[in-house]
């Protein structure tokens, strides 16, 4: 397909049709996905349509902190995703979609069967995980899984042709945009200092907490060969972050691992419903406590 003006009024009329629901944007690391959300975003809002954003971008996560897939609901111009008030949100558990695709297509699944059905418009962002066999699959199974009603394809250096012959032959309507090879690019440290950035605000209002492990329920992910609670609990978690869970399943909060003593975890997080913590995710990712503080 040719360059798309995204200005072209015939785009925006095809993504305002009502059956027009899900759309999914699609590309590698700094290809403009974050603009061009902003973009359509507002043009829905103006058309006076509920709009949802699912965030699914784990590493650089714009709706709720690094490690997590969320959904929340823009009710005013948006200018910017600190305005957005998170809804809920799934644990994957990592940074990098690579060894945790399981979990974060479940994660995927769960947001989006939770968002409103009142949601006229769900815009889905993804990672800029891209370019390789493990990053196709997964590409393709997030279409699979989410059944979108459009797909923006950003393209800079044939990274989604693979995911184009896939759609083509399907009834998925979509657009590839081709974005310029000197496209403006962040560095990896600056990708680390946003999401430190990011972690250092949703702890921000933290306090201690302790939490009895004998009466939660524990999942474990990311510690290879570690098949139990009783093996985990040998480890040193000293700065592992970990999902406080309700009695449904649903994650409500992060905390960080500060020291285990008996059947009791220290933990610091800013939820303050600690009785009605059910079960906790505990996951290979770790963070400097010192620095949270």
């Amino acid at each position: 397909m040719e360059k798309i003006n995204l200005l072209d009024k015939n785009v925006y009329k095809l993504i305002g049709k009502n059956e027009i629901r899900k759309i999914l944007f699609i590309g590698a690391s700094d290809t403009g996905k974050t603009t061009l959300i902003q973009e359509i975003t507002n043009f829905f809002l103006k058309e006076k349509k509920k709009v949802f954003i699912l965030d699914s971008d784990i590493g650089q996560s714009h709706i709720g902190p690094p490690t997590t897939v969320g959904f929340a609901e823009v009710k005013r111009e948006f200018l910017d995703f600190s305005q957005l008030k998170i809804e809920k949100f799934y644990f994957v558990g990592s940074i990098a979609p690579a060894g945790n695709l399981l979990s974060l297509l479940v994660g995927i699944k769960k947001m989006d069967e939770s968002i409103p059905k009142y949601g006229e418009k769900i815009i889905i962002d993804t990672t800029g995980y891209i370019k390789d066999n493990s990053a196709l699959y997964l590409k393709i199974h997030k279409i699979e899984i989410l059944r979108p009603d459009f797909i923006f394809l950003l393209n800079k250096a044939n990274e989604v042709e693979e995911i184009e012959n896939f759609i083509k032959f399907f009834s998925i309507p979509f657009l590839k945009i081709q974005i310029p090879l000197n496209f403006p690019t962040k560095t990896m440290e600056e990708r680390s200092a946003y999401r430190f950035k990011k972690f250092k605000e949703y702890f921000s209002n933290s306090r201690i907490e302790k939490i009895d492990i004998e009466k939660l329920s524990i999942k474990i992910i990311g510690f290879k060969e570690i098949k139990n609670k009783e093996e985990i609990f040998l480890l040193n978690l000293k700065g592992a972050v970990i999902s406080l869970r309700n009695s449904n399943l649903e994650d409500k909060a992060l905390g960080i691992i500060l020291a285990k003593k008996n059947n009791y975890l220290t933990i610091m997080t800013n939820y303050e419903k600690i009785s009605e913590i059910k079960g906790i995710v505990i996951s290979n990712f770790f963070i400097n406590i010192e620095e949270m503080r």
